[in-house]
This record gives C-alpha cells, sequence and structure tokens, in this order.
C-alpha cells in the first residue's frame, strides 16, 4: 500500500474480503508507474534524457514531441471493430440485445475500451445493474480504465477471481472503491473523515469483471502494450534525432565566418562593450580596418555543414519503430520517392491486419461474457440462452465496396451462400443500421407476395383469374373488377 487512505480502506473492510483487497492493491500499485509512463508516451508528455554532447546547455529545455506511440495505438485500433452479436439458430433481438447495443451506444463505447487494451494490456468491462432514475440502462455496461482497475486471474477457470476499481478525486484521494468478489460486489465510499462505508450487493454467481487483454500469453494473462519498452526506445531516440535537427538548423541558418588578422577593436561596439557572437554572424555589412601593419584582414566562411545525415537518421529510426509496430514507414510521415502500388499497400498492411485478427478471439470472449450478464440483467434471457453467443467482427482488411461485391456475389452463385443471407450483407460491408433496413424491407415484400398468392387462389376457387401485383403492392385488375380475361366478375346467385 502507498497511501494512508488505502491502508485505512484494508483495517475497515469486513475480515473476509480483507485478503481480495490487499492482493488487487499491491497488484494495482505495482503497474501504477509503468502504466503513467506509457500514458506520457501516448500523449507525448515524455521527457527524454539526452547524452550531454551535441545539445547545448542553453537548449536542452527546448521541447521536441514525437507521436509515433500514439499512432502506433491508433493505426491498430481503427482495424478493430466490433459490430454486433450473433448465434446459430436464433435472432440475437429476441433477447433484447439490440436494446442493450444501443442503450450503452456500444458502438462507441467499445472502441474506447479496446483502446485502452492496447495501449496498457489489459482493459476490463463490467455489467451492473443501472440506476434508471439517473437514466442510465437497465443493464449497464462500463469499460474500466487499467489506470484505475485491476483483477486477479485464475488460469484454471480462464476468468477473473476478484477485481478493483479505486476512484481518485482531487490531489490524487481516494473517493471510493470497488471490490468484485464472485458471490458479492463491495462498495467504500469515502465519508470524508478518513473512513470508509462499505455497502454490498449480490452478484450473478460469478465475478462480474471481465479482461480485455492484447497479445497476452500465460507466463502474461493481462497482455502486452502496444508501447513496449522498444516502442519507448526507439521513439527516445527519434525525439534526441529531431532535437539534433533543430540545432543543426539554427546553424545551417547562421553559417559560421572567421577572421584572420583583425584587431581586437573589430570585436568592440561604438560603445567600447564587447560584440556577442549573435550580432558578429548576424552583421549585415562587416566593417573591419587595416591591422597595425596595414594588412586588410583575412575574412572566410566555414563549409556549410548538410543536414542529409540527420534526415537520414531519421528515416532509419522511422523504420525501426514501423516494424516493432507493424506499420508500413510511409504511415509515420517517411515519404518515398516513389508511391506504393495498391499491391504494395495490401502487403504491408498483412501485419497489421493480422494483429487486428488476433484479439477477435480474445477480446470478443470478454464481450461475450459481459453481454451475457448484461442479458440475465435486463431480464429478457438466460445464461443457457446464451451458450453459443459469439461477437461479430469487422474485416480489418477494409476491402474496397466493389472488390468485398465481388467476393460476396462469387459466393452466392457458388451456392455457398444463400443470396437473402445477412452475412452475404455483412461481406458487402453494410452497416448493421442497413441490414436491418434492408431486411425489413424484405419482410414487408414477401408479405405482399404472400398476399397477392392468397388473392390468387382465392380468385381461382371461385372461377375467376388470376392478377399480378403492381409497384406499390396493389392488384392492377381487382381494382377495375375485372377478370384475368378482361371481362366483369358476375356475382352467384344466392341458394
Amino acid at each position: 500500500m502507498t497511501t494512508s487512505e488505502l491502508s485505512r480502506a484494508v483495517e475497515t473492510i469486513p475480515a473476509i474480503y480483507k485478503d481480495a483487497l490487499v492482493a488487487n492493491i499491491e497488484q494495482l500499485e505495482s503497474t501504477r508507474n509503468i502504466n503513467a509512463t506509457r500514458r506520457a508516451y501516448l500523449e507525448m508528455k515524455q521527457r527524454v534524457q539526452h547524452m550531454g554532447i551535441a545539445i547545448p546547455p542553453s537548449l536542452r529545455g527546448f521541447e521536441a514531441a514525437c507521436g509515433w506511440s500514439f499512432k502506433g495505438v491508433k493505426a491498430l485500433n481503427n482495424r478493430i471493430k466490433l459490430t454486433g452479436f450473433a448465434a446459430p439458430g436464433m435472432d440475437v433481438a429476441d433477447f433484447e440485445i439490440d436494446k442493450i447495443w444501443a442503450a450503452n451506444r456500444l458502438g462507441i463505447e467499445s472502441p474506447h475500451a479496446h483502446w485502452s487494451a492496447l495501449a496498457y494490456g489489459p482493459s476490463f468491462l463490467v455489467a451492473m445493474r443501472g440506476d434508471q432514475s439517473k437514466r442510465e440502462p437497465k443493464a449497464l455496461i462500463r469499460h474500466l480504465s487499467p489506470l484505475n482497475t485491476t483483477a486477479i486471474y485464475n488460469p484454471l477457470t480462464r476468468r477473473n477471481d476478484s477485481g478493483l476499481t479505486i476512484n481518485r478525486g482531487e490531489g490524487d484521494s481516494v473517493k471510493s472503491l470497488i471490490l468484485y468478489m464472485e458471490d458479492v460486489v463491495v462498495t467504500g465510499v469515502a465519508d470524508g473523515h478518513g473512513g470508509y462505508v462499505f455497502t454490498e450487493s449480490k452478484t450473478l454467481g460469478h465475478c462480474p469483471i471481465y479482461t480485455l487483454a492484447f497479445d497476452a500469453t500465460p507466463d502474461n494473462p493481462f497482455g502486452r502494450s502496444r508501447i513496449s519498452q522498444a516502442v519507448m526506445n526507439i521513439t527516445d531516440k527519434g525525439i534526441r534525432t529531431s532535437l539534433r535537427m533543430e540545432v543543426g538548423a539554427e546553424f545551417f541558418a547562421a553559417p559560421q565566418r572567421y577572421l584572420l588578422g583583425a584587431d581586437e577593436s573589430a570585436f568592440v561596439g561604438p560603445n567600447g562593450e564587447k560584440k556577442t557572437g549573435w550580432d558578429a554572424i548576424m552583421g549585415r555589412l562587416l566593417s573591419i580596418a587595416r591591422d597595425e601593419d596595414g594588412e586588410i584582414p583575412t575574412v572566410g566562411q566555414f563549409a556549410q555543414m548538410s543536414m542529409q545525415p540527420h534526415i537520414e537518421m531519421m528515416r532509419e529510426i522511422a523504420s525501426e519503430v514501423a516494424g516493432e509496430l507493424n506499420l508500413p514507414v510511409g504511415t509515420l510521415g517517411i515519404i518515398h520517392d516513389n508511391p506504393s502500388s495498391d499491391a504494395a499497400m495490401h502487403t504491408a498492411y498483412l501485419d497489421l491486419n493480422a494483429d487486428a485478427e488476433g484479439t477477435h478471439e480474445p477480446f470478443g470472449a470478454a464481450w461475450v461474457d459481459v453481454m451475457r450478464d448484461a442479458v440475465v440483467i435486463n431480464g429478457s434471457g438466460t445464461f443457457e440462452d446464451m451458450e453459443l453467443l459469439s461477437a461479430k467482427w469487422r474485416d480489418p482488411a477494409t476491402p474496397t465496396k466493389a472488390s468485398a461485391s465481388a467476393a460476396a456475389v462469387a459466393l452466392v452463385t457458388a451456392g455457398i451462400l444463400p443470396p437473402d443471407s445477412d452475412v452475404a450483407l455483412e461481406m458487402v460491408g453494410f452497416d448493421q443500421v442497413t441490414i436491418d433496413r434492408i431486411t425489413e424491407h424484405r419482410r414487408n415484400a414477401e408479405a405482399k407476395a404472400r398476399t397477392q398468392e392468397l388473392i390468387n387462389a382465392a380468385r381461382s376457387l371461385t372461377g375467376g383469374g388470376t392478377t399480378q401485383a403492381v409497384p406499390g403492392g396493389t392488384a392492377g385488375a381487382d381494382q377495375a373488377g375485372a377478370t384475368g380475361s378482361g371481362r366483369p366478375v358476375e356475382s352467384a346467385p344466392a341458394q
């Protein structure tokens, strides 16, 4: 523990929860410094240690920023897009998953959760009962940042045994904490006098906090950050190179000159004060008298330095970080003389697309677990109903509409996909709103067609002809009171 506030929480929490609270606090505090460092790199606020050779002391306070860490997280996050949920043989709308999605704005919130996982390694999700008097959804799905949340992972169950969220206020003071256990959630609120008021609420029979882990391994179940130690070191190198370029540009703009055989008076101003180096360099007119022997002093200029070595080094460093982040080097601002072809650009993004696809299974497992909890909390389904629920993801390769349509048509033509399948529409690239509109249009068209079939069947039973549906769903011949042959229909006499 690092603060007296957390120590006080450990002392006052019910004894049965003390061990879990201590374990979670220790784990959260152990990652606090490295997460703060990664956040500084993400926000381009990290200060770099200079070597003390090439940078003059007067310029060491000059700030240079490098956005490679931000670019590495953003580029991959843009290719990880959760589009919804599906299950074989069932419509998830029957369990109001679409309403839960809309109420929690998961189309907006899910990229935030993915962003945290890419930036820090883990990110966390939890479903709880919302306070509807405060306009919260009945089933509230929350994304929890690893900056204030952690969990204790159980490798046997592949779930978390417990978790903790610490909410801090001004001055880093602890306002409240939430301890997630298998059968209960314990909430402690600071009472303003150094103590806490604890309340308990029941869970659904398991720990309700789930982990989104990027690039997790058995040795590191909480994953690894895109802002790795290698990326941070390379970024430092890039910032130092950028700063050396700035210093070099100053000397490039003000070339060094030399003066041989000049009298000391050449470096003294009209009032007898010594001229500064800047005045001597930037003077537009150099007026120098002959020396004591009557000779004219020699004036010259040193050969101008080249900026090319700095530029080449920056290219090299950018290539290093591009390889570490699986990014095309062109996305880091390195311009090549010859533009890349479409095939070359596709190849350049293969590794990044593979990284995005690699997140679908582990991220999807957490999203499915939290959505199952939300459905049960919402009262629109049971865990048994959701056993085969799975997450749907957008293709990270982002193919063009033309190529996606061609692929879908080929699968439909080959009989692999039915022409009215939602999967075919997803392959084309339509979002869920457009797919729902197309589906509704199909239902209306099918209903009109069935109605027309019933009308035709009824006419055939009464001896009349069939009619053809016209645009708008009405039967043109029927409106004119005519049979299929064009003759008026006569009523049969009453028996």
